[in-house]
């Protein structure tokens, strides 16, 4: 009987220490895992404000294109209305045409 008693009492203590590894293991997971979370939290925050870096210079250089070119665009229509041979027609069709890009061009970066 006292055999018995000394191999259960064995045999329960080695499944202790089982146990207890095991809950170890799950313990450094669940560090692993908090720490993992917590270095994304910081990775999105960090693209957070990237794009939003990105999306202020883009409306910035925007404005700075889309100004400038207003005017240059309502003297180009001014040309458009005064007399003029054909090729100096065809030079302000070009300048005209390069300013509508111009000014679409910053449109198309704010959509994204």
């Amino acid at each position: 009987m006292r055999n018995i008693k000394t191999q259960y009492s064995e045999e329960s203590k080695i499944w202790e220490r089982k146990i207890e590894n095991e809950r170890a293991v799950l313990n450094e997971l669940r560090h692993r895992e908090q720490q993992r979370s917590a270095e994304l939290d910081i990775a999105r925050k960090d693209a957070d404000s990237a794009n939003k870096a990105k999306s202020d210079f883009l409306a910035i250089i925007s404005h700075e294109i889309r100004t400038p070119m207003t005017g240059i665009m309502g003297v180009v229509d001014l040309m458009r209305h005064t007399p003029m041979n054909t090729e100096q027609r065809e030079y302000v069709d070009v300048i005209k045409n390069s300013g509508d890009t111009m000014v679409t061009v910053p449109m198309f970066w704010r959509a994204r």
